[in-house]
């Protein structure tokens, strides 16, 4: 059994160990495998361009990502909206005044060297005809699962989501 001293070593020797079914052996195995969780997520990670309807109404003090950001036909963004990379808005949707889409979700991890914040390599998608209230925050997913909000979906104002949200909710 061989000891490896960094993250670096295993990935070189990644494809040795699969082929290998060699064990993998670490003095601290939760920051070890969170810490690989996190390269693999931003080694994955892709960027394009946003694209956003032209018939849709973005208010001029609303900030939306030049990338990784799509928003779909007739939907409004009020004043002082933030919509961050990784984020599908669907049509007909209206987010309301200071919602912040796409957090960083809340994801820590504990372990001997210290804490380890988790990247969400997730997204957001907003289904249609979905209506966010004021000041709502919506985190994006975490381990390739997404965070979903299903269409004629309508939240309160100061709402928190970092789940899936069923169809029609209100």
């Amino acid at each position: 059994m061989k000891m490896y001293q960094s993250l670096s070593q295993i990935v070189f020797f990644s494809n040795k160990i699969n082929h290998l079914k060699e064990t993998i052996v670490v003095e601290e195995p939760e920051f070890l495998f969170w810490s690989m969780v996190n390269f693999l997520a931003r080694q994955n990670y892709k960027k394009w361009e946003s694209c956003i309807s032209s018939n849709s109404i973005i208010h001029p003090t609303a900030y939306v990502s030049n990338y990784n950001v799509k928003i779909g036909c007739r939907t409004i963004v009020e004043p002082n909206v933030v919509i961050h990379p990784d984020v599908e808005i669907g049509e007909n949707c209206i987010i309301r005044s200071g919602a912040v889409i796409e957090l960083e979700g809340f994801e820590h991890k504990q372990t001997k060297r210290g804490v380890v914040s988790i990247f969400h390599d997730g997204k957001v998608v907003i289904d249609d005809y979905v209506e966010i209230g004021g000041l709502n925050s919506i985190a994006k997913g975490f381990m390739g699962v997404d965070t979903i909000i299903k269409s004629q979906t309508k939240t309160d104002s100061l709402v928190h989501i970092a789940a899936v949200i069923l169809e029609s909710c209100v």
